[in-house]
């Protein structure tokens, strides 16, 4: 005989599986769309390529091209020879608001 304890391990191991197993499927046809990208060259043509897609945006692609670094190339210390760049730094700043009541921040 089956008890409501195996029961619930049974049950809850199945739900589990499922969950990860959608998780797993979903994040597989992401890295399937990634794989199929189109590679466009940054060129002249791109901004034309960008304004006639839907919505003004390229879901996936991969960008060919050279670009500038704004001041210093950043040089790998495990591949001699190997450099980037930094496409867009954010920083965000949360403010502390003094709280009377708990006195603290």
């Amino acid at each position: 005989p089956i008890t409501p304890g195996e029961l619930l391990c049974l049950g809850s191991s199945l739900a589990f599986s499922g969950l990860f197993y959608y998780l797993y499927r979903r994040k597989a046809r992401v890295a399937a769309h990634i794989k199929e990208a189109p590679k466009l060259q940054v060129d002249d043509d791109l901004p034309a390529l960008v304004s006639a897609a839907e919505g003004r945006c390229l879901p996936y692609v991969a960008l060919e091209g050279i670009v500038l670094p704004a001041q210093a190339a950043l040089t790998s210390h495990y591949h001699e020879g190997l450099q980037g760049v930094i496409q867009k730094l954010l920083l965000k700043e949360h403010r502390l608001i003094w709280n009377s009541l708990a006195r603290s921040w």
